[in-house]
């Protein structure tokens, strides 16, 4: 919790600094019913990166080299880029971090 305070005060001290919030880059996942239930209330899509199956840290690495990564590397400002990941299991595995450290 103290780590997540400490990133919380950095963030707001790098706006209240000029900081380009347009830059950071928020990554979450949302689940689909088969019967076509939804949540209308609680979920949201905002790209075009779709796992077919159950996401494991092995597919994940694979949409982030393949759709993501790529993308964004190719903005002149991606080094003033900010990456913001979930907790989600998959998510929090070595492999991904390794990646994410790789380029971010």
């Amino acid at each position: 919790m103290e780590q997540l305070l400490e990133f919380a005060n950095d963030v707001v001290s790098r706006i209240d600094n000029s900081f380009d919030v347009l830059k950071v880059w928020f990554r979450d996942g949302a689940h689909f019913h088969l019967n076509g239930y939804d949540n209308k209330q609680n979920w949201c899509l905002q790209g075009a990166a779709f796992v077919d199956g159950t996401v494991t840290s092995k597919r994940y690495c694979v949409v982030l080299s393949n759709n993501f990564i790529p993308v964004i590397q190719s903005d002149p400002e991606f080094d003033l880029m900010w990456f913001i990941e979930v907790g989600a299991g998959p998510h929090r595995i070595s492999n991904v971090f390794a990646l994410l450290e790789e380029h971010f």
